[in-house]
């Protein structure tokens, strides 16, 4: 069968579902409706593609206000480099990215530009430049809706995509006809204000208390890490008669990077070039990743005399750390063609990546967990990450070197330091950690949501 044949099938099969034999109900209304593929969206699917065979998905359908049942999710495709329409996607892309740069990283012009024109240009990359589209699914109306049985666990692996989304939750969990869990991954736009774009945070953090509230009000609370248990008790040590919860702490599973038959991205050669040190980050460009010291780094290890490139995997963001920009505009031109910005990569591209790196970099301000730590460490990376948040806690059973994360030339020292190093092998998931997404469900649950349909 040939590939195309196979997508076909895929799109025109749809298993039969049975609710009443479904125990774990998860919801995905953020991943299905969008075209993500790296970090917790990432999780929802490689979870939900695990336990595809007995586990009940749901959609909330925001126009009737109800969840509705659908068989399973899009399938996540990338676009092919191939043929003279391969060609002018990318061409087209390059000017799009070009000719949008002063916009999207918040420039003077933003401000200019209404609204409507932005997302019509946004919907038209979607639609035609993305290296990525979603498999197009049946109207969500035509879905049945979830009627919640006593014999079912709600699972929230994802953050709510909306403050319509989140009351319909609330309601839900406040029927208190089924067990709800919640994995929380940070609360941030609550904690850290000052890594946020202060135009848009104020709407970031409203959607982020009533999230709160949310979580506030389930049976269970899985945390990603214990700084992310720490963050959520000092928030929830202010509320008067708090309902009784369990409250633990479950760490991603292990990255199991499983080939991907579907992926025709842009190919990846010579990404590093001839560099003698190759630095990869994996984080969007914003201020709480904080990308900039790097950048800095790199313009110290090229003034000692050090043959560096640094590739930043970026994903398809929008926005951009202005001090970021100002530090890429400050470098001469020979630095800074040593940075290279990947924006969407597929799985297999991604470990390509890793696999041509000797250093891979984490210096975020911020994180809840650090997906980029373990997956670097998986693939026998030396990883030298910042000295802040859930960072330092990984650090404490990991090989992670710890730098500050504003010490640019002691960064640049790590990495120059770490590239040396040629013993790294291939880590296997230590006990702290769910070797898969099967054992990362049952650490969640235990018993208490069997498998089987």
């Amino acid at each position: 069968m040939t590939l195309n044949q196979d997508r076909a099938a895929v799109t025109l099969v749809e298993p039969k579902i049975d609710p009443s034999t479904r125990k774990l109900v998860v919801d995905v209304t953020a991943v299905s409706g969008q075209a993500f593929f790296t970090g917790v969206q990432r999780m929802v699917r490689e979870f939900c593609e695990t336990h595809q065979s007995d586990v009940l998905l749901v959609r909330f359908d925001a126009k009737f206000g109800v969840f509705r049942t659908i068989p399973r999710l899009g399938r996540l495709r990338y676009r092919s480099v191939e043929g003279w329409r391969g060609r002018l996607r990318l061409r087209l892309k390059k000017w799009y990215w070009n000719a949008s740069r002063e916009f999207r990283e918040q420039g003077t012009k933003r401000s200019w530009m209404p609204k409507f024109v932005r997302n019509a240009a946004r919907a038209f990359y979607e639609r035609f430049l993305s290296d990525t589209e979603l498999e197009k699914a049946k109207a969500l109306q035509r879905r049945p809706v979830w009627e919640p049985a006593p014999h079912q666990t709600f699972f929230l692996l994802d953050i709510p995509v909306s403050q319509a989304h989140i009351s319909a939750l609330i309601d839900l969990v406040a029927t208190r006809v089924v067990r709800s869990v919640v994995y929380l991954h940070d609360l941030f736009p609550l904690s850290h204000k000052q890594l946020f774009d202060a135009k848009h945070h104020a709407g970031v953090r409203a959607r982020h208390l009533r999230y709160l509230d949310l979580v506030t009000s389930v049976d269970e609370v899985v945390c990603n890490s214990a700084f992310t248990k720490s963050q959520y008790e000092r928030f929830t040590s202010l509320i008067e008669d708090p309902i009784v919860q369990q409250v633990k702490v479950v760490y991603p599973p292990w990255p199991q990077f499983i080939e991907r038959s579907d992926d025709s991205s842009e190919e990846l050669t010579d990404v590093f070039g001839d560099a003698d040190v190759r630095i990869v980050a994996v984080g969007a460009l914003d201020r709480r990743k904080n990308l900039v010291v790097l950048v800095a780094a790199l313009n110290e290890l090229v003034s000692r005399g050090i043959n560096a490139r640094l590739v930043l995997v970026s994903g398809a963001t929008a926005q951009m750390d202005p001090n970021f920009r100002a530090e890429m505009l400050s470098l001469d031109d020979d630095v800074r063609e040593r940075v290279i910005v990947l924006r969407q990569v597929s799985d297999n591209r991604l470990v390509e990546v890793y696999d041509a790196a000797t250093v891979v970099a984490v210096p975020s301000l911020a994180e809840g967990f650090g997906l980029p730590v373990v997956e670097g460490l998986r693939r026998g990376k030396i990883v030298v990450a910042a000295h802040t948040t859930a960072l330092t806690e990984l650090a404490e059973t990991l090989p992670v070197r710890l730098v500050d994360p504003h010490d640019a030339p002691a960064w640049a020292t790590a990495i120059a330091e770490s590239s040396l190093v040629t013993s790294a092998t291939p880590m296997d998931a230590p006990p702290a950690f769910p070797r898969d997404w099967s054992d990362f469900r049952t650490r969640l649950f235990g018993d208490s949501v069997e498998k089987g349909s």
